[in-house]
């Protein structure tokens, strides 16, 4: 169990059915209680296909859900306490990203890197949230695979250059 449903669909703004989950310590109460006033948690996030991450300001990764964990090949586990500049490419400039998610929003075409090194294109946004039962500002992010669009484009590019060709010759 986690809280990344939650918070992620929270922070989103989106509407969703909460279920509630018989966990009875005390611990859990507090965990639960800290984010959310029903105590209930949806599950939709943690099944989505799409990318949906957290991060504070800074940069640091907080929660991901296992969509996110698996396009980077890493282990859900190992997804919080990496900084947004681990899974984006190099010449990529976060700290311009993360300004301005933090005042409006942010979204764009980005590389994202896995943990053996190789990238994939993807779309990412970025949008400030007000977590409002502790104060504290963080942001919402959502990122989408392009890698299937990017072949798609190629093989378009490349069928349209064919086409080109072709009529060139006819006209000689």
């Amino acid at each position: 169990w986690s809280l990344r449903p939650w918070i992620a669909m929270t922070v989103a703004g989106l509407d969703f059915d909460e279920v509630l989950i018989p966990f009875e310590t005390e611990e859990f109460k507090r965990e639960v209680g800290s984010v959310s006033g029903t105590g209930k948690v949806p599950a939709l996030v943690d099944g989505a296909a799409d990318m949906a991450f957290i991060c504070q300001p800074g940069g640091k990764i907080t929660l991901g859900n296992p969509s996110f964990a698996a396009a980077l090949r890493r282990s859900t586990a190992k997804m919080a306490g990496l900084r947004l500049q681990d899974v984006l490419e190099a010449e990529v400039d976060s700290r311009a990203i993360l300004d301005q998610a933090a005042t409006s929003s942010w979204q764009g075409e980005v590389q994202l890197r896995r943990s053996d090194g190789s990238a994939f294109p993807a779309r990412l946004s970025l949008r400030p949230v007000l977590l409002e039962r502790q104060r504290r500002p963080v942001l919402a992010a959502s990122a989408v695979d392009l890698t299937l669009v990017k072949e798609r484009e190629r093989l378009l590019r490349s069928a349209l250059d064919d086409v080109a060709a072709a009529r060139a010759e006819l006209e000689i």
